[in-house]
């Protein structure tokens, strides 16, 4: 059973890893030559395809194990002989341990215990900064004494918008009225919240790479609140207020709300009616279709699958 289990990790960290270094190229391509917003299909790809792909043959194993337990899936084991890998509790392989699968599987629990580890304490940073601002709250939509011109939204569970009292000396009544409809507006897509539930998945990248494709997203995510803002005070207004929030810089990592390169945020405004930006929702839907579509591939292959994880190990 050992034996069966820690060739079955191996299978998964070899396409883990495989998947994890083809995203980091890809990402370092697009990074040297494109200076646009990525798609967003493939933004959802880069950011989840490692993941899924190893989730895809964990369920195809685990439901391969349970078909064959169940009766569901029929039993061709004793076919092959025992010495052939089979995922069944009835036929266990009779092999020996491989040293190969135990350093590929250790591998791959060692590496995400250390990338978890790293998002717990981001995670604790984060929480930290979210209770040094919370203690200036008044309310839904709070000011702040500060030099420095800032309008961001904290708090994942309760959040809570927070301006500095310089934006009212510094922007117009209505420009000020949209920069709150803005925060507003990402408290209602619920951003800090799926904006975390990324980090969680770009934890498992490089420190490069977790940056570049969590500037996309926070790229998209404006980009997004900009048109749903453009249907309410035209498009006019809504680029004036952001070329009047054009200055604004060194807002906090994943606090600031009002974040993105403001040229192409103005530049998408510009071409409203030109390019539709593509919902990430639907993305996701086509990601999870394929890859469920994968796992049942897989499942009814389980034959192929078995021989490969004997072939590897």
């Amino acid at each position: 059973m050992i034996e069966l289990l820690f060739s079955s990790l191996f299978l998964i960290a070899i396409v883990f890893f495989v998947s994890l270094a083809i995203v980091e190229g890809q990402v370092w391509r697009y990074r040297r030559r494109n200076k646009t917003a990525l798609p967003t299909p493939l933004l959802v790809t880069l950011t989840t395809g490692p993941v899924l792909l190893a989730t895809a043959i964990l369920l195809a194993l685990s439901l391969t194990f349970l078909g064959k337990g169940t009766g569901l899936i029929v039993d061709h084991c004793l076919v092959h002989g025992l010495n052939h890998p089979h995922l069944c509790f009835e036929h266990l392989p009779a092999g020996q341990l491989s040293f190969l699968a135990v350093v590929g599987a250790s591998l791959l629990i060692l590496y995400i215990a250390v990338k978890l580890a790293t998002l717990v304490k981001s995670t604790l940073k984060y929480a930290r900064v979210n209770r040094s601002v919370s203690q200036f709250q008044t309310g839904r939509i709070n000011w702040l004494d500060s030099d420095r011109e800032m309008a961001f939204v904290a708090g994942i569970r309760q959040p809570r918008i927070y301006l500095t009292h310089i934006l009212k000396k510094r922007l117009s009544r209505q420009a000020l009225r949209i920069i709150v409809a803005h925060e507003i507006q990402h408290i209602r897509n619920r951003d800090l919240l799926k904006m975390f539930l990324i980090e969680c998945l770009l934890s498992l990248y490089s420190r490069r790479t977790k940056t570049y494709l969590m500037n996309q997203w926070v790229l998209y995510r404006e980009q997004k609140v900009d048109r749903q803002l453009a249907g309410r005070f035209g498009r006019a207004a809504v680029a004036d207020a952001l070329l009047r929030m054009l200055p604004i810089k060194n807002h906090e990592a994943g606090l600031n709300s009002a974040g993105g390169d403001i040229e192409q945020r103005i530049t998408a405004l510009a071409n409203l009616n030109e390019r539709d930006l593509f919902s990430a929702k639907r993305a996701y839907q086509w990601v999870a279709v394929l890859t469920l579509s994968i796992t049942i591939f897989l499942t009814a292959e389980h034959h192929a699958l078995e021989t490969l994880i004997g072939w590897i190990t």
